[in-house]
């Protein structure tokens, strides 16, 4: 697979996604279109429906930073949970930030459906897995996950939304006191 054909797919599955912001599934034609090649050449050389150009793009994004989660591991070279929101401000957010531009068109328009439960799957498994979680307020373990994994998704949808999201180096400064706050912290009080 040609690597600039590939992209160039990808990036006409965006433009289209931008121009038709609702829309949540366009056919080979629409992206071939786009994208100005025959729409023999996606399915012959590159992907065999719309939904692998999805899962491509979901792999594009999420290895590197899937990768990099596993680098954190509690309880082994000094690390704990306590540096979990350090972890992901200075590793994480900015690998995020490398996708802003498909980020944004996955958060903001219906190309993609699936996009936020996918990541909540990844990584309440990997919460599951790797992240010793307080058991002081009583809840499930079920619930404290997709409760921490919805809470900290929040804020990174909230932020690499934006017209033009900070900086990684900004944001990570942010994103750590976000995760120190409560929502009454967050409501002005009258």
């Amino acid at each position: 697979m040609t690597k600039d054909t590939r992209e160039n797919i990808i990036t006409a599955f965006f433009r289209l996604s931008e121009k038709y912001p609702d829309k949540s599934n366009f056919s080979f034609s629409e992206i071939a279109e786009e994208a100005g090649i025959a729409r023999q050449t996606i399915y012959k050389n590159h992907f065999n429906s719309p939904n692998e150009i999805i899962e491509a793009i979901h792999h594009d994004i999420d290895e590197r930073i899937m990768s990099k989660m596993l680098d954190f591991v509690p309880g082994s070279n000094g690390s704990d949970n306590a540096l979990l929101i350090d972890f992901l401000a200075s590793e994480i957010i900015p690998l995020i930030y490398e996708n802003r531009i498909w980020l944004k068109y996955l958060y903001s328009t219906a190309a993609d459906p699936n996009w936020e439960l996918f990541l909540k799957n990844q990584y309440k498994t990997w919460i599951s897995q790797n992240i010793q979680l307080s058991s002081k307020m009583g809840l499930s373990k079920e619930f404290t996950e997709e409760l921490l994994v919805n809470y900290t998704l929040s804020i990174i949808k909230s932020w690499i939304s934006q017209a033009i999201p900070e900086s990684p180096e900004v944001f990570s400064k942010k994103f750590k006191s976000l995760c120190k706050l409560s929502i009454q912290d967050i409501i002005q009080n009258a």
